[in-house]
């Protein structure tokens, strides 16, 4: 039967974090891959998907794999509680092979009750193994993998899991252990449902499998990164960065245009509302409600330039998010409002034509000096609506991720032709896709008065704060 993962015997390459209930969030010996947890927190679920795209059940985020596979009898890998295999690493391990040896060994742990070695090559193995990542037996197989994707291969009594990247080798260890029913249904240990296998035996498998979508988030930690999502949907909890990162989450533009470090020398490149500048004078002096003056070539070149730069320092960042700061205050300059559509313009697409242009010139810049990086715009609130106006078409470098803001039903299909307030959002996709092709993202945006959390999730929650 399977059993609630209650436990909190976790090995050191885990911690546990507070988010209301002890689920052991990701904290490696890697500075780059800590995740900074907000204590008690009910973050939003969010979902980010590409163009059409509906998942309403956590499992069935391992359909956004393509696989093509073929099934080779099993390898028995535990006797009553006992391992009779090693799980191998190569000699010199990547913090991602790392990880998800430790992630593979405490699940096994869990399942058999038994305590899995994880050795080096060159170390003293059980004839029978399981490789993860570049070892040498791995090497045989010369697998042509792309980004976050993943093979199993066997030879004998060795199964090798093996990753097209860091992020590819972590998913292939998760996906292997779903397929020993293993399975991570809320960010929670309530969540975890893990079998108990005293006697253990593995498929022997030949998979090949990749994302299907280019962009996937619920939830951050570690559980997000255990469902194989790869978008830090939330502040609090962003997803450990293990390959294709993506820098900056939504409304942090700040980290292109602080105007702590860019306002005492260029006010010009904040937006002008009530005859001010100052990003500083709204909310208490909170610098996330600021707006960028989107007409200022000048601020587009300096975001550029800057996303340019942190590209030569961190070449695994290959995606950059462009989302104003959240709130009012937009631009009422004359360069701003020059760019606005003028008739016909709906309360949602009141400033869409302006920050479509200004992502799309930041865009242009970036691919200039950098061509296979990729700028993400979102379209929000008062800019979720394409622009009515869209004679320019966008650089084959932006790509737009639209909130499922307004209107939204959430209780039906998003393409039921039933639903209106689905048919206007239906075509706000549509007009967007008329821009930027299928450079297209879906931002499902579950909070406020609609879905926020799973329901087991909650009630998990009012059982703890009772």
């Amino acid at each position: 039967m399977p059993q609630r993962a209650h436990d909190t015997n976790y090995p050191p390459y885990l911690t546990l974090a507070s988010c209301h209930t002890k689920e052991p969030h990701l904290k490696t010996r890697c500075p780059k891959a800590l995740v900074n947890l907000k204590k008690d927190c009910i973050q939003p679920i969010l979902v980010i998907v590409d163009l059409f795209a509906k998942r309403f059940l956590l499992t069935s985020l391992a359909l956004l794999f393509l696989p093509a596979s073929i099934f080779a009898g099993t390898l028995r890998i535990s006797s009553d509680g006992a391992p009779v295999a090693t799980i191998v690493i190569p000699d010199n391990p990547s913090r991602a092979e790392e990880f998800a040896s430790a992630e593979l060994k405490v699940h096994l742990d869990k399942i058999t009750g038994g305590k899995f070695r994880v050795a080096r090559e060159n170390d003293s193995l059980l004839p029978r193994q399981i490789h993860v990542g570049r070892t040498s037996f791995a090497s045989y197989f010369k697998p042509q993998l792309g980004p976050e994707s993943f093979t199993f291969a066997y030879g004998g009594t060795r199964l090798a899991i093996i990753g097209g990247d860091e992020a590819g080798t972590i998913f292939g260890v998760y996906d292997f252990l779903e397929r020993l029913g293993v399975c991570w249904y809320l960010p929670d240990v309530l969540g975890t449902v893990i079998p108990s296998k005293p006697t253990l035996a593995v498929p022997l498998l030949s998979v090949t499998l990749k994302p299907a979508f280019s962009l996937r988030g619920l939830d951050g930690g570690i559980w997000g990164l255990r469902n194989r999502c790869n978008f830090p949907t939330s502040q609090a909890l962003p997803i450990p960065a293990f390959a294709d990162e993506h820098r900056s989450r939504i409304h942090d533009l700040h980290l292109w245009l602080d105007p702590e470090i860019y306002y005492p020398t260029h006010p010009e490149y904040y937006a002008l509302v009530q005859g001010s500048r100052d990003p500083f004078r709204f909310h208490n002096g909170k610098k996330e409600f600021w707006k960028p003056a989107a007409g200022n070539a000048g601020a587009a070149s300096t975001i550029a330039a800057n996303i340019v730069a942190y590209n030569k320092t961190h070449p695994e960042v290959k995606r950059f998010f462009l989302s104003p700061p959240d709130g009012l205050n937009h631009s009422e300059s004359p360069q701003s409002l020059a760019l606005d559509d003028t008739v016909n313009r709906p309360s949602w697409a009141r400033y869409s034509r302006r920050y479509y242009l200004f992502y799309n010139a930041v865009a242009e810049k970036v691919k200039g000096a950098a061509p296979e990086l990729k700028v993400i715009g979102y379209a929000y609130a008062h800019y979720n609506y394409p622009p009515i106006d869209r004679s320019v078409k966008a650089q084959d470098n932006l790509q737009i991720m639209v909130a499922h803001y307004t209107p939204f039903d959430l209780a039906r299909p998003m393409n039921d032709p039933e639903s209106p307030c689905n048919k206007q959002f239906i075509s706000t996709l549509d007009g967007w896709e008329e821009l930027v092709g299928r450079n297209l993202f879906i931002f499902e945006y579950y909070w406020k008065c609609r879905i926020r959390v799973f329901n087991g999730y909650t009630q998990h929650l009012v059982v703890l704060i009772s």
